[in-house]
Order: C-alpha cells, then structure tokens, then sequence
C-alpha cells in the first residue's frame, strides 16, 4: 500500500502540505479501491505513525449461471 500511495518510509512530514492529499490521489487512480482514508496514529516523540485505510471494490459483481437444467434435474 506504501509503494502505491507514494509515500516512503522515513519520510519527513511538514504540517499543512499536500502529501497525505496526493498519497490518497495515487491510490484511487489505481481505481482497485472505493475509499482510501489516511490518518495519523499517536505520535510517539518523532515518529507519526501513519494508517493507511483502503476498502476495495467487489472484483465479481454478479454471476450469471445458463444451461443449469441437468444440474436441477440431479438435485
């Protein structure tokens, strides 16, 4: 998910820039996932731990099953 959004481990994080932005830009253009959230964990001294939360679409929609008669007439 890291190498998707753009970010990289180690980075430096500046308030009020656009990174987390453009990291949630990066992950919808893959158009693989219907939400893309970013938030910050508790910090701990100098490291922000950073959660990427991602809900991805459904990968089969609908199903659609023809010639099933033999199949009915065994059950």
């Amino acid at each position: 998910m890291i190498a998707f959004s753009g970010l990289r481990i180690g980075d430096s994080f500046v308030p009020g820039s656009e990174i987390f932005a453009e990291a949630v830009r990066n992950l919808y253009q893959r158009k693989v996932f219907s939400n893309v959230r970013i938030f910050a964990a508790e910090p701990q001294d100098t490291t922000l731990v950073i959660v990427i939360d991602v809900v991805e679409f459904p990968r089969v929609a609908s199903i659609r099953v023809e010639g099933t008669m033999r199949l009915t007439k065994m059950i």
